[in-house]
């Protein structure tokens, strides 16, 4: 076979067609004058308008169509990252920063698909609820009680590993998810934060707020439901706050 003869090959093997194109208009260029002005000649009367104004049109029409995809596949980037924003922002608290309500549920949902499949041991689960969060929006303001929950949530999120999850549930109520781990393992962790969440302070208006809340918790495995160790880790938040309340008002009195 002549090095100047153009043979069509099956495009998954050799190319595409825009390579079949520009490999043709390299072997019209590689023919000497005579035989390429015959070979013009020849294509000229079988095409009026000439093989090279045919391969122009084709090759203009190729570079049109591989805008058009650049454009495409731009758009379609653009769109992905605006419905990641979106996605982050519709999970997010916007106070705090934190996981919402929804956000959380997800994170939940895959850590417990993740225990049930035994690609995690379980976990623990911590319900934060603040104290007397009512008395300080009452004798400080709304805006003292954001900055609150700014400050439970900034600290809650230096408790928490990158694979652990905090969030926000909404008003005053906070939560911990703890994965892949113990209570054991977790006892000096969960100890910490307790110590720490008892011990915050706030300044406004020139006077200290003190800031506290109430942890109760609930181990996990493959043997619970989501719903059975949401109401326990609450029913023991809620034990601990009527415990703190009594501790307040023995203290009261003792005063």
């Amino acid at each position: 076979m002549s090095m100047n003869t153009f043979t069509p090959v099956d495009s998954v093997q050799r190319g595409n067609f825009m390579e079949q194109v520009v490999r043709l208009r390299e072997n019209l260029n590689m023919m000497p004058p005579a035989q390429s002005q015959s070979r013009h000649n020849d294509l000229n009367k079988n095409s009026p308008k000439g093989v090279n104004k045919i391969l122009s049109t084709a090759m203009a029409l190729l570079s049109q169509a591989q805008r058009e995809l650049d454009q495409k596949h731009k758009q379609i980037t653009e769109l992905k990252e605006q419905i990641s924003y979106l996605e982050e922002i519709s999970t997010t608290d916007t106070l705090t920063g934190m996981k919402n309500r929804r956000g959380f549920e997800q994170a939940f949902n895959a850590e417990l698909d993740r225990v049930r499949r035994g690609r995690s041991a379980g976990g623990v689960l911590l319900m934060i609820d603040m104290n007397n969060f009512k008395g300080i929006n009452d004798k400080y303001g709304h805006q003292a009680g954001d900055a609150c929950l700014k400050l439970v949530g900034h600290a809650l999120k230096q408790e928490i590993r990158a694979s652990d999850t905090a969030a926000r549930l909404g008003g005053d109520e906070f939560v911990i998810l703890m994965t892949d781990t113990t209570t054991e393992l977790l006892l000096n962790r969960v100890q910490s934060m307790i110590l720490r969440m008892n011990n915050l302070s706030l300044i406004w208006d020139n006077e200290e707020i003190s800031v506290s809340a109430s942890i109760g918790m609930k181990s996990y495995d493959e043997t619970h439901s989501a719903a059975e160790i949401f109401s326990c880790a609450d029913q023991d938040m809620y034990v601990k706050k009527m415990q703190h309340h009594q501790e307040r008002r023995m203290r009261e009195h003792a005063h």
